[in-house]
């Protein structure tokens, strides 16, 4: 019996995943000026979609970074978690911090820490990395 719980707890955490599980882990770093992209206020953001320096890795999708409307920098991957492909993206966002997938419709809601979809067609949030600034608050540093 006891076999039975201990196989039953395990395949539950073994399938039990984390929400950003829907795409794939890829790695991700990218080192932006602040100030010279223009990341400066509650809306702003940058779309990458292809790598611009050599340095870049950009995840399975691309990154968007963006500011929120608390004054946090946050990115996401650019990759709908409905489509689950790499070339099938996100749109930019609109002033309401509201991204839509061009192919399935699907849109992200990026106002909060967690990129929720809204119609409920993805079953999962948009997966998001850490993103620090350095001392002076003019790079922005993004990693998984």
């Amino acid at each position: 019996m006891r076999h039975v719980v201990y196989l039953a707890i395990v395949g539950c955490l073994l399938g039990c995943s984390n929400e950003d599980a829907f795409i794939p882990d890829r790695p991700v770093y990218l080192e932006r000026n602040i100030l010279t992209y223009k990341l400066t206020t509650p809306g702003s953001y940058l779309y990458i979609d292809s790598p611009q320096l050599s340095k870049d890795r950009i995840g399975f999708g691309g990154v968007l970074i963006y500011l929120d409307f608390f004054g946090n920098y946050r990115a996401v991957d650019l990759a709908c978690t409905n489509e689950r492909d790499p070339n099938i993206r996100i749109g930019p966002p609109n002033g309401n911090l509201i991204c839509t997938c061009e192919t399935c419709g699907e849109q992200y809601d990026l106002s909060n820490s967690h990129p929720n979809p809204l119609k409920g067609i993805a079953k999962g949030v948009l997966r998001s990395y850490r993103v620090n600034l350095d001392e002076a608050r003019n790079l922005i540093y993004v990693r998984n």
